[in-house]
């Protein structure tokens, strides 16, 4: 019984420093928070620059959301994402009121120890039988950013983004509080 007792307890302290652990269960953050995917990689979500898009029309309102990882010298795990531009089936979608919006484009920089520096932007493609996006030997500070085309009529509503991530071949799924269009 004592056993027990110690190993739930031990499973409460690792959660407790670890949360993105409990990431798998679909856990909630909020825009700016740094999210423990592995006790060697860390997430922060913020809304990014619009600068690498400029070229990119969209109809609506350009939001750009940067996912920024943070894995120290080599930790040798692999990260993938899902990022199509139909929402049904997109690993990222950005929910704006009652809309769910999948990316129109995307970069990357510091990809890892595998890849070098990207900054090209990519026009993503509408199914799945899209290529996702690796990033293999994860390493350093990569850096995704997502544009998003959201409707103007959604001005001030509030944004959460919800990100279907891979991480080592588990996925992890992770909604993120953005606040109100613009931000």
């Amino acid at each position: 019984m004592k056993l027990c007792r110690g190993v739930l307890g031990l499973c409460a302290v690792v959660l407790a420093i670890y949360p993105g652990l409990a990431a798998g269960q679909g856990a909630t953050y909020r825009s700016g928070q740094t999210i423990q995917l592995a006790p060697d990689v860390k997430l922060n979500v913020v809304a990014g620059s619009l600068a690498a898009f400029k070229a990119v029309t969209v109809s609506g309102v350009a939001q750009v959301v940067e996912l920024g990882f943070d894995a120290g010298e080599d930790s040798g795990r692999w990260l993938y994402l899902q990022p199509w531009k139909d929402p049904a089936t997109s690993g990222v979608v950005l929910v704006v009121g009652d809309t769910r919006i999948a990316p129109e484009a995307l970069t990357m920089t510091g990809g890892g120890v595998r890849r070098p520096e990207v900054t090209k932007v990519k026009d993503l493609v509408a199914t799945r039988t899209g290529r996702a996006l690796w990033m293999p030997g994860l390493a350093g500070r990569p850096t995704v950013h997502l544009l998003f085309d959201v409707p103007a009529n959604s001005a001030g509503k509030p944004m959460t983004l919800s990100i279907d991530l891979g991480l080592d071949g588990k996925p992890t799924p992770i909604t993120v509080v953005m606040g109100k269009q613009g931000l």
